[in-house]
Protein backbone atom coordinates (compact mmCIF):
# COMPACT_ATOMS: atom_id res chain seq x y z
CA UNK A 1 0.00 0.00 0.00
CA UNK A 2 1.24 3.38 -0.85
CA UNK A 3 1.95 6.34 1.86
CA UNK A 4 -0.89 8.83 1.86
CA UNK A 5 -0.03 12.74 2.14
CA UNK A 6 3.28 14.25 2.26
CA UNK A 7 6.38 12.91 2.99
CA UNK A 8 7.12 13.50 6.26
CA UNK A 9 9.97 16.43 7.73
CA UNK A 10 12.55 14.80 9.55
CA UNK A 11 12.25 15.71 13.58
CA UNK A 12 15.42 17.22 13.53
CA UNK A 13 14.91 19.58 10.45
CA UNK A 14 11.21 20.56 12.43
CA UNK A 15 13.37 21.55 15.67
CA UNK A 16 16.28 23.66 13.28
CA UNK A 17 13.34 25.46 11.75
CA UNK A 18 11.46 26.05 14.34
CA UNK A 19 8.30 24.45 13.53
CA UNK A 20 7.95 21.30 16.04
CA UNK A 21 5.48 20.69 18.21
CA UNK A 22 4.78 17.99 20.41
CA UNK A 23 1.36 17.15 19.58
CA UNK A 24 2.56 16.26 15.82
CA UNK A 25 5.41 13.89 16.72
CA UNK A 26 5.43 10.36 17.07
CA UNK A 27 5.70 9.80 20.60
CA UNK A 28 7.80 6.75 19.79
CA UNK A 29 9.82 7.86 17.21
CA UNK A 30 13.53 5.88 16.29
CA UNK A 31 16.50 8.17 17.14
CA UNK A 32 19.13 7.84 15.12
CA UNK A 33 22.15 7.92 16.88
CA UNK A 34 25.74 8.19 16.26
CA UNK A 35 28.24 10.32 14.25
CA UNK A 36 28.29 10.18 10.48
CA UNK A 37 32.08 9.99 10.74
CA UNK A 38 34.92 10.04 8.36
CA UNK A 39 34.48 9.07 4.34
CA UNK A 40 34.50 5.12 3.60
CA UNK A 41 37.62 3.97 3.00
CA UNK A 42 36.93 2.96 -0.71
CA UNK A 43 36.41 6.47 -1.84
CA UNK A 44 38.88 8.26 -3.71
CA UNK A 45 40.45 11.46 -2.73
CA UNK A 46 37.86 13.74 -4.58
CA UNK A 47 34.93 12.08 -3.40
CA UNK A 48 36.55 12.28 -0.03
CA UNK A 49 36.40 15.77 -0.37
CA UNK A 50 33.27 16.11 -1.27
CA UNK A 51 31.99 14.18 1.71
CA UNK A 52 34.11 16.19 3.88
CA UNK A 53 32.85 19.67 2.09
CA UNK A 54 29.08 18.44 2.32
CA UNK A 55 29.59 17.24 6.03
CA UNK A 56 31.10 20.23 7.12
CA UNK A 57 28.40 23.13 5.75
CA UNK A 58 25.59 21.11 6.98
CA UNK A 59 23.85 21.71 9.83
CA UNK A 60 25.16 20.65 13.55
CA UNK A 61 23.33 17.38 14.59
CA UNK A 62 21.49 16.75 10.96
CA UNK A 63 23.95 13.81 10.38
CA UNK A 64 23.85 10.54 12.16
CA UNK A 65 25.46 7.34 11.72
CA UNK A 66 22.29 5.72 9.75
CA UNK A 67 22.88 8.42 7.36
CA UNK A 68 25.65 6.96 6.00
CA UNK A 69 24.92 5.21 2.72
CA UNK A 70 22.77 7.87 1.48
CA UNK A 71 24.98 10.76 2.19
CA UNK A 72 27.79 8.65 0.88
CA UNK A 73 25.55 8.44 -2.78
CA UNK A 74 25.41 12.98 -2.39
CA UNK A 75 29.38 12.57 -2.29
CA UNK A 76 29.39 10.48 -5.02
CA UNK A 77 27.14 11.94 -7.21
CA UNK A 78 28.87 15.83 -6.17
CA UNK A 79 32.34 14.18 -7.14
CA UNK A 80 30.86 12.53 -10.14
CA UNK A 81 30.08 16.14 -11.25
CA UNK A 82 33.42 17.57 -11.00
CA UNK A 83 34.49 14.43 -12.50
CA UNK A 84 32.07 14.86 -15.62
CA UNK A 85 32.17 18.61 -15.75
CA UNK A 86 36.10 18.25 -16.11
CA UNK A 87 35.73 16.00 -19.02
CA UNK A 88 33.08 18.28 -20.50
CA UNK A 89 35.17 21.43 -20.13
CA UNK A 90 38.10 19.39 -22.15
CA UNK A 91 35.99 18.70 -25.07
CA UNK A 92 35.93 22.46 -25.24
CA UNK A 93 32.08 22.57 -23.98
CA UNK A 94 30.52 20.88 -27.06
CA UNK A 95 27.10 19.77 -27.04
CA UNK A 96 27.47 17.68 -30.18
CA UNK A 97 30.74 15.20 -30.78
CA UNK A 98 31.18 13.59 -34.24
CA UNK A 99 30.57 9.53 -33.25
CA UNK A 100 33.45 7.41 -33.04
CA UNK A 101 31.89 4.70 -35.03
CA UNK A 102 30.82 7.30 -37.72
CA UNK A 103 32.30 11.02 -38.79
CA UNK A 104 29.60 12.30 -40.42
CA UNK A 105 27.15 12.11 -37.28
CA UNK A 106 26.81 13.78 -34.37
CA UNK A 107 26.11 12.71 -30.88
CA UNK A 108 25.05 14.19 -27.69
CA UNK A 109 28.13 15.15 -25.85
CA UNK A 110 28.35 12.08 -23.07
CA UNK A 111 29.96 14.17 -20.71
CA UNK A 112 26.78 16.46 -20.71
CA UNK A 113 24.30 13.68 -20.46
CA UNK A 114 26.66 12.19 -17.08
CA UNK A 115 26.17 16.22 -16.06
CA UNK A 116 22.71 16.31 -16.17
CA UNK A 117 22.01 12.47 -14.40
CA UNK A 118 24.59 13.97 -11.33
CA UNK A 119 23.30 16.79 -11.34
CA UNK A 120 19.37 15.49 -10.85
CA UNK A 121 21.10 12.96 -8.11
CA UNK A 122 22.22 15.86 -6.45
CA UNK A 123 18.95 17.88 -6.41
CA UNK A 124 16.99 14.53 -4.98
CA UNK A 125 19.31 13.89 -2.41
CA UNK A 126 19.62 17.34 -1.13
CA UNK A 127 16.08 17.69 -0.70
CA UNK A 128 16.46 14.68 1.90
CA UNK A 129 19.12 16.75 3.98
CA UNK A 130 17.85 19.95 3.60
CA UNK A 131 20.74 21.23 1.39
CA UNK A 132 18.55 22.80 -1.65
CA UNK A 133 18.06 26.76 -1.85
CA UNK A 134 14.29 26.12 -1.24
CA UNK A 135 14.87 23.41 1.81
CA UNK A 136 16.91 26.01 3.21
CA UNK A 137 14.17 28.55 3.70
CA UNK A 138 12.27 26.54 5.26
CA UNK A 139 15.23 25.81 8.27
CA UNK A 140 16.32 28.95 10.51
CA UNK A 141 18.94 27.41 12.85
CA UNK A 142 18.71 28.26 16.46
CA UNK A 143 21.67 30.50 17.76
CA UNK A 144 23.11 29.52 20.96
CA UNK A 145 21.37 26.68 21.77
CA UNK A 146 22.47 22.95 21.59
CA UNK A 147 21.77 20.49 19.56
CA UNK A 148 23.09 17.54 21.93
CA UNK A 149 19.58 16.41 23.19
CA UNK A 150 17.16 18.16 20.83
CA UNK A 151 13.76 16.03 21.97
CA UNK A 152 14.18 17.07 25.40
CA UNK A 153 12.40 20.19 25.42
CA UNK A 154 9.34 18.51 24.10
CA UNK A 155 9.49 15.61 27.24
Amino acid sequence: MAARGNKGKPTILKLVSGTARADRMLPNQPDARGEIGDAPGHFNELQRACWDEAKGTSADGLLTACDRPLFGAYALSNAALIAATKEFNRTGNAILLRSDQDDARLIVNPYLKDMRRSIEMIRQLANEFGFSPAARTRISLPTGESLDDPLAKFV
